[in-house]
């Protein structure tokens, strides 16, 4: 097995990624490896890898071995995280899996990393639409009293039949999922680099991958395909 002795565990991890350069914005480059996600899926098991690649660590050689432990180690405790959060949400929300981006408006996705967040039906149960009117206001007040801007759209069922009001906010993931769990939400959305959107549990239960953000959302509007006016 390639993956058995300590040379051919790093250059199984080297055929998993490769190296990469960063910019910071002050124009200086910054080396770092990028392990490809697809291929660690295949992986049999990442808590045996995680062991490993930590005893590892600790006997690195030089600046780029260390680099390529520290990125993989990382890259293995979130899969870890996608596939528990994939049996979570399988499991108890199913219908989470196949929920779907109703934007307003098609330029609302305007930052490298952006929240959807709702307030409705909080632990997943279904509440009257008056309740679920007061929870959102109350999300509004609050992501206002943070100082924290917020576009509204919905988020549900592909065909509209059931949606949920939300909103869209400029906020990483910590601060997305701490809103979440403040108001019982089973899950928020997290948008990166306005392509992959990620579902996270507000519960530390995981998260999943739902796709691309072209995939996700429903655009134009479903009012207005049904609608399309003379030809």
């Amino acid at each position: 097995d390639v993956i058995r002795t300590d040379s051919g565990f790093k250059n199984y991890l080297l055929a998993l990624g490769g190296y990469k350069i960063a910019h910071d914005g002050t124009g200086t480059e910054k080396e770092y490896f990028c392990m490809d996600h697809k291929k660690l899926a295949y992986f049999p098991s990442l808590r045996d890898g995680i062991g490993r690649l930590t005893r590892l660590l600790n006997t690195a050689e030089g600046f780029r071995e260390k680099l390529l432990l520290e990125s993989s180690l990382e890259a293995f405790r979130c899969e870890v995280e996608f596939r528990r959060g994939l049996r979570f949400f399988s499991s108890k929300y199913p219908s989470l899996l196949f929920a779907r981006i109703h934007p307003n408006s098609a330029g609302q996705f305007n930052h490298d990393v952006m929240a959807i967040i709702s307030a409705e039906n909080p632990d997943g149960i279904e509440q009257p639409s008056a309740e679920n009117q007061r929870l959102t206001e109350a999300l509004a007040g609050y992501l206002a009293s943070r100082g924290i801007f917020a576009s509204s759209l919905s988020i549900g069922a592909a065909d509209g039949s059931r949606l949920e009001q939300g909103f869209l906010i400029g906020a990483n993931t910590e601060t997305a999922v701490e809103i979440g769990a403040l108001f019982n939400q089973v899950a928020v959305f997290m948008i990166y680099n306005q392509e992959r959107v990620v579902m996270i549990s507000c519960r530390g239960e995981g998260r999943h991958r739902l796709g691309t953000l072209k995939q996700m959302v429903i655009w134009p509007p479903l009012s207005q395909r049904q609608n399309p006016g003379p030809t």
